[in-house]
């Protein structure tokens, strides 16, 4: 019996009952073609991506989890349990530069796939040359820059951080694809009207008039943890072309040849560096008479 995918592939499976099937003993590597087969055998169990065909391999007698167990098995992974708990480290890069007060801007980029040069390696880079600027300059507000896996590491870094971040952190950007020469762009804070959101679009409406702005619910980035119910900091997010909105996101294509360009990355870093200094010279006057002076 065998299991026709859309790819027009097809997978070999001997019947044993109408629950499951006699796994195959593999004595070498798979073949390219069959990487390939079981490849879509495991995200039809992992991602659902085919539900249809799930329910159809179902219905002839095999369960999800014999098709994941053949995945494994072939691959030597093993069978049963398939995750398991343990003790681990993660690695996370932070610079806190102390201002003249104890408000802070939290800055965050992400280092989880910097192969992937405009979806990764744009953020750190520039909040590195970000960082050697504001070594130089005297601060009036602190700042806690944080280099970071994506999801995992945000969520890490909150478990551990949460309450001083409620407690110190009045504004904020999830630094994210500021590469490429394409566009402009702004992801709000949940809340949609912090001040992080204000500077951002003030500073974007001068550098380009006809920059793109997006809603929270097109969040995709580390701006889902910052803002996240409970936690609720003011981050939003500066992009160039956004994740997800370019043809080489998420391939090798998204390289210094193809999408990163040095007027990118300039666009990207001014960006950053003018929304900063607005908020260095922000001032709020208070009158100290009553009524007409």
């Amino acid at each position: 019996m065998c299991i026709t995918f859309q790819t027009g592939c097809t997978i070999p499976f001997k019947q044993a009952n109408r629950s499951g099937v006699q796994l195959p003993v593999v004595d070498q590597e798979p073949s390219c073609e069959e990487e390939q087969e079981l490849l879509f055998a495991a995200q039809m169990f992992t991602h659902k991506g085919s539900d249809k065909l799930l329910m159809n391999a179902i219905n002839s007698g095999f369960d999800e989890d014999s098709l994941t167990d053949l995945y494994m098995k072939t691959h030597h992974l093993g069978t049963g349990s398939r995750s398991k708990t343990k003790k681990g480290k993660l690695n996370y890069g932070e610079i806190f530069l102390r201002g003249q007060s104890k408000k802070e801007i939290l800055l965050s980029a992400n280092i989880c796939h910097p192969s992937m040069v405009s979806n990764e390696l744009s953020g750190p880079t520039i909040l590195l040359n970000i960082s050697k600027w504001l070594m130089k300059k005297k601060r009036k507000f602190s700042y806690r820059i944080i280099f970071i896996p994506e999801t995992i590491g945000s969520i890490s870094y909150l478990k551990i951080n949460k309450k001083y971040l409620q407690k110190y952190v009045f504004a904020g950007f999830n630094i994210s694809c500021v590469g490429d020469n394409r566009a402009y762009s702004f992801l709000p804070s949940k809340m949609e009207n912090t001040f992080s959101d204000f500077v951002l679009k003030k500073i974007l409406k001068k550098k380009d008039k006809n920059f793109k702005i997006y809603k929270w619910s097109d969040r995709g980035s580390d701006e889902r943890q910052y803002c996240a119910p409970g936690i609720d900091l003011p981050i939003a997010s500066i992009l160039r072309t956004k994740y997800g909105e370019y043809p080489e996101y998420h391939t090798s294509l998204d390289n210094l040849k193809n999408v990163v360009t040095a007027k990118g990355l300039d666009g990207g870093y001014h960006v950053i560096r003018k929304a900063l200094e607005l908020i260095e010279n922000n001032k709020k006057y208070i009158v100290n008479v009553l009524a007409e002076p």
